[in-house]
């Protein structure tokens, strides 16, 4: 998560080279993949993960709930 934190703060800028400043954030969705999860089913989760990032707002990490293993564990 602190590794994430630092990824959110340095990607947020501000622009001041156009007419206007403009400020840019970026919202991440990320899954831990365990060994023998689905990749496609862990995708799906990230992407969840990253629409609720954005819902909740600027400059988010959001973490979902690794995807089963492939034994069903």
């Amino acid at each position: 998560a602190d590794l994430g934190a630092r990824i959110v703060t340095g990607m947020t800028v501000r622009d001041g080279s156009l007419t206007q400043p403009v400020d840019f954030t970026i919202s991440i969705g990320a899954v831990l993949v365990l060994r023998g999860a689905a990749v496609d089913l862990a995708l799906r989760h990230a992407d969840a993960a990253l629409y609720r990032a954005k819902a909740e707002g600027r400059a988010r990490l959001i973490f979902a709930a690794p995807p089963p293993d492939a034994a069903g564990d």
